[in-house]
């Protein structure tokens, strides 16, 4: 089994996460909201002129693979690599879902990370 695409995802999730974090580390408890984006199959749209327009049967919520699991684990293991956590076990809250993006919405992860004690936010 060839994981290179899961080492270089859980990568650049650490590198965002320092991003987005700008030195900022959590001490103590946290909640932590992801939402997970994938992009639309092309099978859920009509064709011809009107491709551009989903199907009626087009599903509305992402209900196939990967895991919802697995990769909040990915994310809180990245988290937890770059610093901005001590321990993944902190986490007090998760509150995730994953979705299809809409038109205008680029597919990815998209998280909040908030402190259960100072209301400081990432």
């Amino acid at each position: 089994m060839d994981d290179s695409w899961y080492t270089a995802w859980r990568n650049q999730l650490i590198y965002d996460i320092k991003k987005a974090a700008n030195g900022y580390k959590f001490d103590g408890g946290i909640n932590v909201t992801l939402d997970f984006r994938f992009p639309r199959l092309k099978s859920h749209y009509r064709t011809g002129k009107y491709s551009h327009i989903l199907r009626d049967d087009a599903p509305l919520y992402k209900i196939t693979k990967p895991d919802i699991d697995k990769i909040i684990r990915a994310v809180m293991d990245a988290m937890t690599y770059s610093g901005v956590i001590k321990d993944d076990a902190n986490c007090y809250l998760i509150m995730s879902r994953k979705m299809y993006c809409n038109a205008d919405e680029q597919p990815g992860v998209f998280g909040i990370i908030a402190d259960t004690q100072k209301c400081d936010n990432i």
